[in-house]
């Protein structure tokens, strides 16, 4: 059931002798409803010491307050807006104690913004703590996991993180205007040969984003459930593993029990993933890799850093922050009606955390670290 938003009850609790089920659920999404209020109208974040046992002191509502503050200026920084939230609330257990309550629930949210008509669905798990003060529900606590949370904890410098975002969205726009008219993406079309018997193998994006989109979900971490059988899955730290596989098959990889072209000595895996090449599996060294071999004329997958104004669907995005983390990029727009690709018309697909055709301005990448990265060709030589 999807519940649209609503006016907040004036009356959000319940006396300890009227306290069941449904008056639990009641305050718990009038707490759920009242911060999507604050975000998509920019109200006073202040509304929701209200819900909190001892707010001033408490630090599960300091943090929130901060990370609803932080969810208000980020559209203001990258130049959108939240249209609309819906949520939906699975209850796994309600544990009413004589001066407590615990609620373990999952909270999915689908986020609508401005200048799109899809909906992002953002799902966090929470364990809600309710103690009762004065025949009167308040929050104790809010442990939950989501995908900011297993980032960045409840320890994160929210000025920071604003700041990167001011950062990184500056760097985005330089780099608009750096990378126009790049003449070595006019070169990489003319495939020069520069030995006898050089040869180039293009890259099918289409058949790449295909891949991608069959292989990937918005269901967190697990990726039992759709992983390739000729590959092994690295658990939470699959993204790179992923990416590999995407633009393997987009140069036409489509049986990785040989390791046969477009796999190489220096880039290969397999579903046994003993021996599997550092460049297939970590994310500076398949950096490192495929932008050396342009810069330097080598064999194999070859890309280049490039600006958002120039990503195809098949590119993909390299964060360098937290030891690494690679996504795909599926879908490439202009939204803001300028012409070119803009951040919010990127549209990725990614392992762990995992996204299919998600918005990248949706998710929460450090953007002041990010590297957008065009994927070009395949060299080879059959010579060697």
């Amino acid at each position: 059931m999807i519940i649209v938003l609503a006016a907040i009850p004036i009356n959000i609790y319940a006396s300890i002798s009227e306290i069941d089920e449904d008056a639990v659920k009641n305050t718990i999404e009038a707490y759920f409803d009242l911060q999507n209020e604050i975000v998509i109208h920019e109200k006073d974040v202040e509304l929701l010491a209200d819900f909190f046992t001892d707010p001033e002191s408490n630090k599960f509502y300091n943090f929130q307050s901060k990370r609803l503050e932080y969810s208000i200026q980020k559209p203001k920084i990258l130049e959108y807006s939240i249209a609309d939230i819906l949520t939906k609330f699975d209850y796994k257990s309600i544990d009413i104690n004589d001066d407590s309550i615990i609620v373990d629930v999952v909270v999915d949210k689908f986020v609508k913004l401005n200048f799109d008509e899809k909906y992002d669905p953002m799902r966090s798990e929470h364990r809600i703590t309710l103690k009762n003060i004065d025949n009167k529900s308040y929050i104790e606590k809010d442990e939950y996991t989501d995908e900011f949370m297993e980032l960045y904890g409840m320890d994160c410098d929210f000025d920071q993180l604003i700041q990167d975002l001011k950062d990184g969205y500056a760097k985005i726009l330089r780099d608009n205007i750096k990378y126009a008219n790049d003449p070595r993406i006019q070169e990489s079309e003319l495939e020069p040969s520069s030995s006898p018997g050089d040869y180039y193998v293009s890259y099918n994006r289409s058949n790449a984003v295909y891949y991608a989109r069959l292989y990937s979900d918005n269901n967190g971490h697990s990726t039992s459930n759709y992983n390739n059988a000729q590959f092994s899955s690295y658990g939470t730290n699959d993204c790179q593993n992923f990416v590999s596989q995407c633009i393997w098959y987009g140069f036409g990889g489509r049986n990785s029990a040989n390791k046969d072209l477009p796999m190489t000595a220096e880039w290969w895996a397999n579903k046994t993933g003993t021996n599997t090449n550092w460049y297939w599996v970590n994310t500076a060294h398949f950096y490192n890799y495929i932008t050396g071999n342009y810069a330097s004329d080598n064999y194999g997958v070859r890309g280049i850093t490039t600006s958002i104004a120039s990503l195809q669907p098949g590119d993909y995005v390299y964060d360098t922050s937290n030891g690494g983390h690679v996504m795909f990029v599926s879908k490439v727009g202009d939204t803001n009606g300028d012409g070119q690709n803009d951040l919010g018309g990127i549209e990725i697909c990614a392992h762990t955390y995992n996204h299919k055709d998600y918005r990248l301005i949706d998710t929460d990448t450090n953007l002041s670290n990010c590297i957008f990265v065009k994927v070009f060709n395949f060299k080879w030589n059959n010579e060697f």
